[in-house]
Formats: C-alpha cells, sequence, structure tokens
C-alpha cells in the first residue's frame, strides 16, 4: 500500500514530526510500503529521511490512498484524480481561528461521502459532530497508520 501525506510546507514543526513519525512506523510495522509527502510551499526544509518528498502539483495518478492535513491540502486534495481513497486529518481546528474559507464551503468539506476523515482527539471529533453532523472515522491523537488500515 503506497500512502500520500499533503502538508502545507516542510518546515520543522509539531504536525511534520508527527506524520514522519507515523510513516516511519507504519513502513517499519510493513503496514505501508512507501510513502510520499506532498508539500504546497516549500520555504526550507526538515529532513525526512526515507520518506519522498514531491510538489502537490506531482499529485495527480497517485497510485495510493492521500491524507490532507489541512484545509487548504484537502482542497487540493478533492481536486485531484488519484487511484486510492482521500482522506482528511484534521490535526488543527483551523476555522475556529479565522480561516479564509467561507461557513457553507466548509459545510461542503466536511459532507464529503467518499471521505474518510480522521479527527485528532475526542474534543476534535465532536466539534465536527457539533458543526458538520459528522461523525469522523477514526480518532487518533498522532498519526497512527495501523489504526486506519486495521492492522
Amino acid at each position: 500500500m503506497k500512502l500520500g501525506i499533503i502538508i502545507d510546507n516542510l518546515l520543522p514543526s509539531q504536525i511534520n514530526f508527527d506524520i514522519q513519525q507515523g510513516i516511519n512506523l507504519g513502513i517499519a510495522n510493513k503496514i505501508i510500503e512507501d510513502a510520499t509527502i506532498f508539500y504546497i510551499d516549500k520555504s526550507s526544509m526538515m529532513n525526512m529521511p526515507n520518506i519522498n518528498i514531491n510538489h502537490v502539483s506531482q499529485l495527480i495518478g497517485f497510485p495510493g490512498d492521500v491524507i490532507a492535513t489541512s484545509i487548504n491540502s484537502f482542497i487540493k486534495l478533492l481536486k485531484s484524480h488519484i487511484e486510492g481513497n482521500k482522506m482528511y486529518y484534521v490535526y488543527n481546528l483551523e476555522w475556529l481561528i479565522g480561516g479564509t474559507v467561507e461557513c457553507m464551503q466548509l459545510y461542503k468539506l466536511f459532507r464529503q461521502e467518499k471521505v474518510k476523515y480522521i479527527a485528532r482527539g475526542t474534543t476534535h471529533a465532536k466539534l465536527i459532530e457539533n458543526n458538520f453532523n459528522k461523525t469522523p472515522d477514526f480518532i487518533m491523537s498522532n498519526l497512527d497508520v495501523s489504526k486506519i488500515y486495521g492492522k
């Protein structure tokens, strides 16, 4: 199984560290065979050994599942054709701190039928359920591919 993850940038950050750790564990435990990080903005780059890194423009036709990690990356994922499942890991509650997405567009993002939603914790899950009437498929504090793939 190939896994792609879209991140906003390659800067050292908690989300990027958590994603790198989750990917490395998934590969070590043979849950996924390969992973690719797709970035939107390449500013500076944190060290991510053993992980393919591409610009988000290379996402089209990706032969595996892809996880978006922000509203911006989720919008890009929804516009892309990939061979696997589309997922949105709600790591930050961006819309609560004044994002650029309008309320109705945000509602439509969380009402996608074929998307699997991953909440970072129970608080995130409750906010998603209360605001968008959508129950997340998974709840996990850090990316854990074994939960996603049931292994």
